[in-house]
């Protein structure tokens, strides 16, 4: 993808870019939990950009300019989240 209304003249271009997500989730019978307790407990393990890739921009001499440099894109790259919900 290019992008050539830049400032100073030069086209921008942007790599294309391809991110996968995967999620597993377990769920937690009365005979895995505590004494007790009813409900079963879901367990929920998810990762937003597995690979940890990020977009590439850089002007018509292949540099990368400040304002476009991967961390200040994309601060955030891969994503790691652990949820546990139980039903009342």
């Amino acid at each position: 993808m290019e992008d050539v209304t830049a400032s100073n003249g030069s086209a921008i271009r942007y790599a294309e870019l391809f991110t996968a997500d995967a999620e597993v989730s377990w769920t937690l019978s009365q005979r895995h939990q505590m004494e007790g307790s009813s409900k079963p407990l879901r367990i929920r393990l998810s990762v937003q950009n597995l690979f940890d890739k990020r977009r590439s921009v850089q002007d018509s001499n292949g540099r990368v300019t400040i304002a476009f440099q991967p961390s200040l894109i994309d601060p955030l790259g891969r994503a790691i989240a652990i949820r546990a919900s139980r039903a009342f």
